[in-house]
């Protein structure tokens, strides 16, 4: 493996790893992850699986298919974890709701 292949591989790396303070901001988050964009992540994780298909499809480069692959699991783990906060969030607020309904006889 050549210098540039070795960075290349080096910097994938890198980039799934700075996925993970994101995650973990996520996962302690209680406000049903109110300051992430979910289509702007849903747009990350979307370019990201198009790059992963070309990879796949249009490439020879196991190196390629390896970094991309990563890219997609990052931003689909923050998307579905955001989703998944909101919807939690969302649940939450319906039934808190619910029991501040003062109940009539």
């Amino acid at each position: 493996m050549d210098i540039l292949t070795t960075l290349y591989v080096a910097a994938g790396m890198g980039f799934a790893i700075a996925f993970i303070p994101q995650i973990i901001t996520l996962w302690r988050d209680k406000t049903g992850a109110a300051s992430i964009n979910i289509s702007t992540w849903g747009m990350f994780a979307a370019c990201s699986t198009i790059t992963l298909l070309y990879a796949i499809f249009k490439t020879d480069d196991p190196y390629f298919v390896f970094c991309a692959s990563l890219g997609v699991i990052g931003n689909s783990a923050v998307l579905l974890l955001a989703l998944s906060r909101r919807n939690r969030a969302a649940e939450a607020l319906d039934l808190s709701e619910a029991i501040k309904i003062p109940v009539k006889n």
